[in-house]
């Protein structure tokens, strides 16, 4: 994952482990604790070009680590040509952190669980949450989650055809957001038989105008295909149809699937 912000955002959480580090002489000035007083260190600086033949970096001792870090990953200091070489980005931002993918966790969200597959229930949570119904382009899933963290929607489920949150243009476009919710794959069917009491919305345009529409407090707002829109079975399970009307005299066929999420996230979210 590269780039300061996401950086230090993955640097103060603990539930994606950072293994390493490769960062450049500013960087690391601004960020380690009198690392400009360090000097030249045979241990984390190499004259080779390639990083791959560096030797291996030092673990930072707590004194040198920020108080806001949570975690203590291995550093290495190297320049920005080097930096652009293992570089995914096509301008990229001084540093980039090596992260140990999550293990799956089976039956975390199980409905035998307190809260079913909903991880939190937080009083700061809107009490609303996405289902993302094979949403392909991985700066909708991240533009969407940005989306889902401002608003308080905690909880966002991935049904199938979606595309991988990993994905390295989809990390990058949450800009850090998927550090703060509660993102799990799993079919609508499975979440409704341990949430039969689940209020299911999606948008269509012969749907309730928005504006007029009284929203509860909670329900699960489903987000279609670019394309195709939402698939004839996950259909058939929505309860409610809600429509984002378009001004008069206009001739837009749709919204964008990022910006459409945005419009009825700030209204169901504001009541």
């Amino acid at each position: 994952m590269e780039g300061t912000k996401i950086v230090e955002e993955l640097l103060q959480q603990e539930r994606y482990r950072v293994d390493k580090l490769y960062a450049t002489t500013s960087w690391l000035s601004e960020n380690l604790v009198d690392y400009q007083l360090r000097g030249d260190r045979d241990d984390l600086r190499s004259k080779s070009s390639r990083v791959e033949d560096k030797p291996d970096a030092e673990l930072l001792s707590v004194e040198e680590r920020p108080a806001k870090w949570l975690q203590q990953p291995q550093v290495t200091e190297i320049t920005e040509r080097e930096l652009k070489k293992i570089s995914a980005l096509s301008t990229p931002n001084q540093v980039l952190a090596v992260v140990d993918m999550p293990a799956a966790k089976p039956g975390i969200f199980d409905s035998d669980k307190k809260h079913g597959y909903f991880a939190s229930q937080d009083s700061t949570d809107s009490g609303w949450s996405l289902y993302l119904d094979g949403l392909q382009s991985p700066a909708n899933l991240g533009a969407i989650l940005r989306v889902a963290d401002w608003f308080g929607f905690q909880n966002v489920f991935a049904g199938p055809g979606t595309v991988d949150l990993y994905n390295q243009k989809s990390v990058q476009a949450t800009m850090g957001c998927f550090l703060r919710l509660d993102y799990q794959e799993v079919e609508l069917e499975k979440i409704l038989t341990a949430h039969p009491e689940l209020a299911v919305f999606a948008a269509d345009l012969n749907g309730e105008n928005i504006y007029t529409f009284s929203a509860p407090l909670s329900g699960l707002l489903v987000i279609g295909n670019e394309g195709r829109g939402i698939r004839p079975e996950t259909r058939a399970l929505v309860t409610n149809y809600l429509k984002i009307p378009r001004a008069r005299g206009r001739k837009a066929e749709s919204l964008n699937a990022a910006v459409a999420t945005g419009i009825l996230c700030g209204w169901l979210a504001g009541g």
